[in-house]
């Protein structure tokens, strides 16, 4: 018992000096940043990471989930139901009803809908690596396909009663998104609802970066360019130890697509979605912001035409009145 709470006092201890860390750097860095070469960049990134002491500890399970698709399926993807109960009663979108998984990868999400109630889920995704995983845990009322939202209308138009999306539009391109939103609308039924949660560029850890910079921002700390060139170089390393095989082989950060991996990000705000959504045909929108740092919620609330202090959010979307 003692050493139980031995533990979560280091770990609060730890969140607090990593609070203070990631706005200390936001202050020192960004004046430099025009000034920084890549090798000065690299030299920076590394010192700011081992000055989060215990970070990896924090993160052990994330790290570990991503050893290879399998791991992430049952360790990450096979988890977070709970997730959408504080924004919407399951009797609304899961208890015996048709669900669209949307940008499914390797279908645990979709499984647990399957497992929890829903008639019948079908999930969607363009990765064959992802849908091939997938399709080893098709049940009668569970199936999976590599095809788009805008191919999948073709036998589907208003047949589902959910569309569920979980961190998957930040990675559709800003020229598709407005043709996916409208896939969405055309694919439910009369009184379907779409629930779609975005995680942010500008949100903490929203570049996706955190297995090698442990900064959560570090789009404002460094050049693009570089901060992305460090990532490739150190999941190389990682690829050589034969460690974090969620990524293929040769899969580089600088890329938009590649080797079937679509981790590409638009780098849109929440403003400018919003407005996307709100040009959609969709009756009702409701907005709701879901960052775990219950500080970033505050700020963007306070500064909320800030790509400083974003948040990330839960829409759903409602294409009749109920």
């Amino acid at each position: 018992m003692i050493i139980k709470i031995f533990k979560k006092l280091i770990i609060q201890v730890i969140k607090v000096c990593r609070f203070f860390l990631d706005y200390f750097y936001l202050i020192t860095i960004p004046p430099i940043k025009p000034f920084l070469s890549k090798n000065n960049s690299f030299l920076l990134i590394s010192l700011v990471n081992k000055s989060y002491i215990g970070w990896r500890y924090l993160h052990r399970d994330t790290i570990k989930s991503h050893q290879n698709l399998e791991t992430y399926r049952t360790n990450y993807d096979m988890s977070g139901l709970e997730f959408y109960d504080k924004y919407i009663s399951r009797e609304r979108w899961l208890y015996n009803k048709k669900i669209l998984d949307l940008g499914c990868f390797v279908g645990g999400r979709a499984q647990l809908f399957a497992e929890n109630g829903a008639r019948e889920v079908i999930g969607i995704d363009l990765s064959e690596r992802g849908i091939k995983v997938a399709k080893k845990y098709e049940k009668d009322n569970l199936k999976y396909y590599r095809i788009s939202s805008t191919e999948l209308k073709k036998d589907y138009r208003e047949y589902f009663d959910s569309i569920v999306s979980f961190t998957v539009f930040e990675h559709i391109q800003t020229v598709l998104l407005p043709t996916v939103i409208e896939d969405c609308y055309e694919l439910l039924n009369k009184n379907g609802k779409c629930i779609i949660t975005y995680n942010f560029f500008y949100d903490r850890y929203g570049t996706h970066t955190n297995p090698y910079i442990y900064h959560p921002f570090p789009q404002f700390l460094f050049k693009e360019k570089y901060y992305l060139e460090y990532c490739d170089k150190k999941l190389r390393e990682l690829h050589r130890k034969g460690l974090y095989g969620y990524f293929p082989e040769g899969y580089s950060y600088k890329r938009s697509h590649n080797n079937d991996c679509y981790m590409a990000l638009n780098k849109l705000t929440s403003l400018k979605f919003k407005k996307l959504l709100e040009r959609s045909k969709f009756k009702k929108i409701e907005d709701y912001k879901y960052s775990r740092n219950k500080q970033t919620r505050i700020l963007s609330d306070i500064f909320q035409r800030n790509k400083f202090f974003e948040c990330s959010h839960v829409y759903i979307l409602y294409k009749g009145e109920k």
